[in-house]
């Protein structure tokens, strides 16, 4: 059925190491992934410094659904968020903010092949940030040959027991703050993508090719830089099973580092989604070490860390 997805199917060793603490939602119970598949490196399905989160937009490990049943309706129509900010990693640790309709936390995630990730397991944001801050995320991954590797969060909503997708259509896109070297792709998961039996609503056994995911490439830049993309910049890339991206049904925000991309350093700050309120200055604080945005203030962290003073960078899980 056309092109293959690059990555292979990660999902099984990440379940493997999980346990089972909440049901899924809108697609099938977790299983083995099929062999021979074609899979990806998912934010949905990972764990980070203790903390586990089901995975979201499928159907009740508890209910009466089942392998091979439809998407409950629990899914449809979820509350729209309201609070913009994902995360400004201030709080130092790998929980993303919450609000009353989403979840998130933030982990890393790699290939089996022999590449390197740091943080390779529990992520913490370090010192180092884009501005008047404290921390931020830093995380550098090399060598990896399969499909690579990736900085990711699950974003869900709890409803009558179930993880559905979050609804952003509150909101116009998604911002971030990022520097480094390398080149990353930014991409926002929808149910229609992702394999049914993870959660999705692709069915590969009906001849689908999961995981063309929507999303947007960026290179790279030494200094501190600010992002904002629409919904409309986050793309397919034609080769597996065509969706229309739904801003009202993201499951989770991953930074992919593909293997063509390799090495990657990067530090990010200050993920959002757009909601057309300021983006705050740089170099409001501190002063900036190699690499990092000069500041006003004595600052502390930039010249360690080649950030902005005070502001933070970071590792992954």
């Amino acid at each position: 059925m056309g092109k293959h997805h690059p990555f292979p199917k990660l999902l099984p060793l990440l379940l493997a190491s999980l346990p089972v603490v909440a049901p899924l939602a809108c697609g099938n119970k977790t299983s083995e992934a099929p062999a021979g598949g074609a899979g990806f490196p998912s934010g949905i399905f990972g764990g980070s410094a203790g903390v586990v989160q089901p995975a979201v937009a499928g159907t009740s490990a508890l209910g009466s659904a089942g392998v091979g049943s439809p998407p409950l309706d629990v899914c449809l129509n979820v509350p729209r968020g309201t609070r913009a900010l994902i995360d400004d990693f201030e709080d130092g640790d790998s929980l993303a903010v919450p609000e009353p309709d989403r979840e998130a936390y933030w982990f890393t995630i790699k290939d089996s092949s022999a590449g390197s990730i740091d943080p390779d397991s529990n992520f913490l944001p370090v010192p180092g940030g884009a501005h008047a801050s404290a921390r931020a995320a830093h995380i550098k991954a090399s060598g990896f040959t399969v499909w690579g590797a990736a900085f990711a969060a699950n974003i869900s909503h709890l409803a009558g027991g179930i993880r559905c997708p979050y609804n952003a259509t509150q909101f116009s896109g998604l911002r971030f703050f990022a520097r480094g070297s390398g080149e990353i792709r930014v991409e926002l998961l929808i149910p229609e993508v992702v394999d049914r039996q993870f959660g999705g609503k692709c069915d590969p056994g009906a001849g689908d090719v999961c995981y063309d995911t929507h999303g947007v490439s960026i290179l790279l830049s030494p200094e501190w830089k600010a992002y904002s993309f629409p919904w409309q910049a986050f793309v397919q890339r034609n080769y597996g099973l065509q969706a229309a991206f739904r801003p009202e049904a993201i499951m989770s925000l991953q930074f992919s580092f593909e293997t063509a991309g390799l090495p990657v350093d990067v530090w990010f700050d200050d993920v959002s989604f757009e909601d057309g309120s300021p983006v705050p200055p740089l170099g409001t604080s501190g002063e900036g070490g190699a690499g990092g945005v000069p500041g006003s203030g004595a600052g502390d962290a930039g010249a360690d860390n080649g950030g902005v003073p005070s502001f933070g960078g970071q590792e992954g899980t």
